[in-house]
């Protein structure tokens, strides 16, 4: 029997877990918050209290007022890291920073 409805499954994993699904956020945000300490160092991940990625904005709670400063002043920068963390462009393109 022939299939008529044969699809690559790397196609049906990107429908299902695409960036723009619920799902594909949900995995996206796992992904940064695991490479978090990785790609910005041990001490910063200490001083963040929590990463929520929400639509195409990144919210960031940091502990020192330094910090977020310093974020603050290099934001283009943070998204350029973040959307390489989460391998795509343009994904994230606003930070919030608390």
């Amino acid at each position: 029997m022939k299939r008529h409805n044969d699809e690559h499954i790397q196609r049906v994993f990107q429908k299902v877990f695409g960036s723009s699904t619920k799902l594909g956020v949900k995995r996206m945000q796992y992904l940064l918050r695991s490479r978090w300490s990785e790609v910005m160092g041990q001490a910063v991940a200490e001083m963040t209290e929590s990463i929520v990625l929400r639509e195409r904005t990144v919210i960031i709670k940091i502990n020192s007022s330094v910090l977020r400063n310093e974020f603050h002043q290099n934001q283009t920068t943070l998204i350029k890291k973040i959307n390489e963390i989460l391998q795509e462009e343009n994904f994230v393109d606003r930070i919030v920073l608390k």
